[in-house]
């Protein structure tokens, strides 16, 4: 039998969706460490620490363990590609990945050429074409998603964006341009 997915959304308890309010995550996130984080009694009276100390160790790893999960829900939910990622996988967990369009794959080897051959100049304007190809992917992805069920179009749309993401990093020089071409 298959392992359930991790839903952050329900570790924190907001409604999938990719339009949340980030702010009311983190307070949520502050809410529920102050019940489950381990070191939730360090400032409490002797008593409260000495009525802890006597809980069961297991007691002591499931709240850690309740920590680590708000934590790790919080920043896939703060991170608009890693949420998208998660609701593809929680909401259509059977979709798979579209193959990248040929115009997209001819404008990325255009920008990668560009930044492999022009100077500064040159990678400046490569990165602002980029950076509004990606915002547009973006875009697309949420309008997919707030559709409700067009989950062909979000997972094409996450595909490129993942490409153009990966471009940015080559022109912000932390991965070279040619980097697309190796296996």
């Amino acid at each position: 039998m298959d392992r359930p997915a991790f839903d952050p959304f329900a570790v924190v308890g907001v409604a999938h969706g990719f339009d949340i309010d980030v702010a009311a995550v983190r307070r949520r996130q502050a809410e529920l460490m102050r019940q489950w984080h381990p070191d939730r009694l360090a400032q409490a009276q002797a008593t409260a620490q000495a009525t802890a100390m006597a809980t069961t160790a297991a007691g002591d790893e499931e709240l850690a363990a309740r920590a680590a999960a708000v934590n790790a829900a919080v920043a896939i939910l703060v991170d608009p590609a890693r949420r998208v990622d998660a609701l593809l996988s929680l909401l259509d967990p059977a979709g798979r990945d579209p193959a990248l369009a040929p115009e997209l794959l001819v404008r990325a080897l255009q920008a990668r050429v560009e930044l492999a051959d022009g100077g500064a100049e040159a990678r400046a304007r490569v990165q602002r074409e980029v950076e509004a190809e990606r915002a547009a992917c973006v875009a697309r992805c949420a309008a997919a998603l707030r559709a409700g069920s067009d989950f062909p179009s979000a997972r094409a749309e996450r595909v490129a964006w993942r490409y153009w993401d990966r471009l940015l990093l080559a022109c912000r020089g932390e991965e070279s341009p040619e980097a697309a071409f190796r296996g």
